[in-house]
């Protein structure tokens, strides 16, 4: 027998409907801004760290404004210091960001959702992911954004 738990707000909060709440799809081609989103991800960290400094000395050569946000959780973060790139706080959700980005960067992680054609998932390019893990983390990503790209090398996001 299930039992609905049934837990109550104060008044100040205020509660949605699931079904009214709908992403937005933010789309800002044109401007040169990049958005790496952190976090380990069943990926080796190390391995993680040098793609996304090898993309970020990228696209600071072809005139992109370089951001990083990593995991809001410390057990899953990077913990690295991109000097080139602006950083966002970890513990600040995405979502309440008040920025645009052209291209957006990261496996496949659920702040990439909101994203679009400009969300970009590097899954592919990571040896040590586990095809499975590759596969659910890809196919994650598209089921809530399938206009995000998936590449199969890092010149493709600049595509």
């Amino acid at each position: 027998m299930f039992l609905p738990v049934l837990k109550t707000y104060p008044k100040s909060i205020i509660v949605l409907n699931e079904s009214a709440i709908k992403p937005k799809k933010i789309d800002a081609f044109g401007e040169k801004k990049m958005l790496i989103v952190g976090g380990t991800d069943l990926a080796d960290t190390s391995e993680l760290i040098a793609i996304y400094k090898k993309i970020t000395d990228k696209a600071i050569s072809m005139g992109y404004e370089v951001w990083f946000k990593d995991h809001p959780n410390d057990m899953t973060s990077l913990n690295i210091n991109f000097e080139k790139a602006q950083i966002i706080p970890a513990k600040i959700p995405l979502e309440m960001v008040d920025l645009q980005f052209s291209v957006v960067v990261g496996t496949a992680s659920a702040a990439m959702i909101n994203y679009g054609a400009s969300a970009v998932s590097i899954c592919k390019l990571l040896n040590s992911m586990n095809e499975n893990d590759k596969k659910l983390r890809i196919n994650y990503l598209l089921s809530h954004n399938p206009d995000a790209r998936v590449i199969d090398h890092l010149d493709m996001i600049f595509l």
